[in-house]
């Protein structure tokens, strides 16, 4: 018997079915390796994000770093979605502006991302995103809200 197998359409210009138009998702990433020097395991970062209801499949967020005392941030996320035809996955390109305070020192730190979400359920979203160079790699869950 002859079996067929799904091959799936990468659509730059449409939204994601499981991003749609005026989604909206709060997350966590409770796992953040860094493969700098080290490897280190460092406390959670939160983020949202919101994907605008017009246009291309653009999204805007914010994240916020707050629980190591030495170590504070709150930051932008710009993030451009590509469909690939999967009513369960979100691949996305971001990049990110975070305001960091560290002791006595404010201090900008940016860069790129990608990332993808696959959903389990209705609402519950396994999140990865890495930056461009491979130097950290986040692992985190994220809740769909609408």
């Amino acid at each position: 018997m002859l079996q067929v197998r799904t091959v799936h359409a990468v659509d730059f210009w449409q939204y994601p079915e499981m991003a749609d138009r005026n989604a909206f998702f709060i997350g966590v990433f409770p796992i953040l390796f860094t493969f700098d020097e080290y490897f280190d395991v460092r406390h959670p970062e939160i983020f949202i994000d919101y994907l605008l209801p017009f246009g291309l499949p653009f999204s805007i967020g914010a994240s916020i770093y707050p629980v190591d005392p030495e170590r504070y941030s709150i930051g932008l996320r710009i993030g451009y979605h590509i469909n690939f035809d999967d009513e369960k996955l979100d691949v996305y390109f971001l990049y990110a502006v975070d305001l960091i305070s560290q002791d006595e020192y404010l201090f900008l730190e940016f860069g790129g991302r990608f990332g993808l979400r696959r959903m389990f359920g209705e609402y519950i979203c396994f999140t990865v995103e890495s930056s461009f160079l491979f130097r950290s790699i986040f692992i985190g869950v994220s809740i769909k809200v609408n």
